[in-house]
């Protein structure tokens, strides 16, 4: 067994991690990744897509006939049962995501399907629908002397004093190879062959710690000719919100992180940058993302202390 640092948590892995190193010295352990037997389904599942399963407090992750099962039981314990001579690559690309996400959420973190990066603003997380440019943009947040906190995976838990701290993920940022190039990333690398993305190695520009989340960017494309930007506030920023969710969550899940979903618009920009289809470029959005915003929306009372509220835990 082998110890990693992913998101903040100690986790022990029964085979070596390819995208990040093991920790040097030892520490308690959050979780536990062990070997065994995985069911082919779960019988008590209530959400389901194409390779995974969810009931509550467990969720299967079938990772492919190359890779194996995962099954995460709670918030610290998972099972892989592997297939023989399995692709340690997908598995590690699968654990450091979708296993991981599903233990996050299990102990109480909003999980987003967005790209953070640390900037002298406070941390931006960037999120958005496929091929919006969100991994581009955060390559050029890099570039100017942003930190990589996340990458895809952005896990926030509430501050003691108010306001969301964003967990760090693993020093790696996956973009398109022609992004990588336009970029001058020359040492970018295929590191995981069922990907077409290649990899940015940002181990000498990651943040080791927590950032204080600052700005959600939502980054979408449309048929404008210039890039626009505008503010959300209130219930449409809610319910922009619940669009970047990063795996299946219940209803219960959604109740149960409302406190979490509402100190985002309390205490964070949630900002819709626009951009062309063609003709854009980062340094475009990245201006966009750091222009001086308006005061944050105050919710209700009456939102802030529902029932539902308080009940979310931190990591």
């Amino acid at each position: 067994m082998t110890g990693y640092r992913l998101f903040g948590l100690h986790v022990s892995i029964p085979f070596a991690l390819t995208s990040t190193t093991p920790l040097s010295e030892p520490s308690p352990i959050d979780v536990r990744i062990v070997e065994g037997q995985v069911p082919a389904r779960l019988d008590s599942a209530t959400l389901h897509g194409d390779y995974w399963q969810a009931a509550p407090g467990v969720f299967l992750m079938h990772g492919g006939p190359t890779v194996g099962r995962f099954l995460v039981e709670g918030s610290d314990r998972v099972i892989f049962q592997a297939v023989a001579h399995f692709d340690r690559a997908k598995a590690s690309f699968l654990l450091t995501h979708d296993v991981m996400a599903s233990v996050l959420r299990h102990r109480g973190a909003l999980v987003l399907h967005a790209t953070t990066v640390a900037t002298a603003q406070g941390a931006v997380a960037i999120a958005g629908d496929s091929g919006a440019g969100k991994s581009t943009t955060a390559a050029a947040l890099l570039q100017v002397g942003g930190r990589l906190v996340a990458d895809d995976v952005t896990a926030l838990v509430p501050l003691a004093g108010g306001g969301l701290s964003v967990l760090p993920g693993i020093p790696e940022l996956h973009v398109s190879e022609s992004a990588a190039v336009a970029l001058g990333y020359s040492d970018a690398k295929h590191r995981y062959p069922h990907r077409s993305k290649v990899v940015i190695d940002a181990s000498d520009r990651f943040a080791e710690g927590s950032q204080r989340l600052a700005t959600l960017c939502l980054l979408r494309v449309s048929d404008r000719q210039d890039v626009r930007i505008q503010d959300m506030t209130g219930l449409a920023a809610l319910d922009s919100l619940l669009d970047c969710v990063y795996g299946p969550m219940s209803v219960e899940d959604i109740e149960g992180s409302l406190a979490i979903q509402v100190e985002v618009t309390r205490s964070a920009v949630t900002r819709v940058v626009e951009r062309p289809a063609a003709g854009w470029t980062a340094l475009e959005i990245v201006g966009a993302i750091n222009a001086s915003p308006p005061p944050p929306w105050r919710p209700p009372r009456s939102m802030l202390t529902s029932p539902s509220a308080s009940d979310a835990r931190a990591v």
